[in-house]
């Protein structure tokens, strides 16, 4: 979930956009920078749209940052669970700190207080990156990483020294001259942006013409401000992910949660979009519907669902197989076995 941020200094987003993205991702903001060996971060829980901009004005508008709007999936919503989180601190060595955007499999059962995120730096990137810090500019990290946490989840880490580094940026798109982790939690659908996607050469067949003609997948079509010159085409695809229909529901829903955060359902559907939105793979997302997915969850119970998650972190499955999983044709267990 969440819109990590990521922007050269200059860079100005307009009071609709900012509102829109508060909307959307309304459990805290942080950002992150470096200046003169150190890293400088400031998270907040803005009340409302008005807080947030001041937020963005004070600390984001036009600074060369990271920045990160949060929308809950694992942990409480307060300080600590806002973004970055620090990796290494200066006592340590090469002061470090990350933001992540996405849902990790790992997830955060050990200490349901505390984000999934949180978890993965303690377990994973902590205990790496102290032995040797450096290895965040070396190209295997981002490789290792981003096989290891998946396509849907992108982290951006910053160290004292000034090196960023975006693991799974070819993930996200860039707008107003910045980089976005996603096109579901603002809105993309009435905006030009740029996949950092590199092109497909294959067409997926949407029943058009469009991808064929103009040598690129109708997918990757989907997420190119190009997708934009036919009025029709952008109506019958649209930009916007099914994910980003589910946060809005999930936003307007979440008083009725516990003090856990989501129900395990909607943290499963929100991981299951994560997946099919990041891989390319799968055809048209557009098939897989929020009611669908409910409703498979609803039938298989929460283990079953959450192996579901597992299997496609480990296996290549196509859209038509996920379809008869989704549908119950094909149970998922033998893709496991297989």
């Amino acid at each position: 979930m969440c819109l990590l941020i990521t922007q050269p200094a200059g860079t100005v987003f307009d009071k609709n956009f900012l509102d829109d993205v508060y909307g959307l991702n309304s459990d805290g903001v942080g950002v992150m920078y470096a200046e003169n060996g150190k890293v400088y971060v400031t998270k907040a829980l803005p009340k409302n749209e008005a807080e947030a901009l001041q937020f963005y004005d004070e600390h984001i508008k036009g600074r060369a940052c990271a920045a990160h709007y949060r929308m809950r999936t694992h942990g409480a919503t307060d300080i600590l669970n806002c973004h970055p989180y620090q990796i290494i601190s200066a006592d340590e060595g090469v002061e470090m700190w990350m933001m992540h955007n996405g849902v990790l499999h790992t997830g955060n059962g050990d200490d349901v207080t505390k984000s999934d995120t949180w978890h993965y730096i303690q377990d994973v990137l902590r205990p790496m990156l102290l032995a040797n810090p450096a290895f965040i500019n070396h190209p295997a990290f981002a490789t290792l990483v981003g096989d290891h946490i998946g396509g849907g989840n992108k982290f951006t880490l910053l160290d004292a020294l000034g090196n960023m580094v975006t693991v799974n940026e070819d993930q996200g798109v860039r707008f107003n001259g910045a980089w976005l982790s996603n096109t579901y939690a603002w809105n993309s659908k009435s905006q030009k942006y740029v996949s950092c996607r590199p092109p497909t050469p294959t067409y997926m067949g949407y029943g058009t013409g469009y991808g064929a003609s103009y040598g690129v997948s109708a997918r990757d079509k989907r997420y190119s401000s190009d997708s934009w010159d036919d009025d029709e085409y952008a109506e019958k695809y649209t930009l916007v992910s099914p994910i980003g229909l589910l946060n809005k529901q999930a936003q307007s829903a979440k008083n009725g949660l516990d003090d856990d955060g989501w129900s395990s359902e909607e943290d499963f559907v929100g991981a299951l979009f994560e997946y099919i939105d990041a891989s390319y793979v799968m055809g048209d997302a557009d098939r897989f519907g929020y009611g669908m997915v409910r409703t498979y969850y609803e039938t298989v119970g929460d283990d079953a669902a959450w192996d579901l998650i597992d299997t496609l972190e480990n296996f290549a499955i196509d859209a038509d197989t996920l379809v008869d999983i989704l549908d119950r044709k094909l149970l998922h267990i033998d893709l496991v076995t297989v």
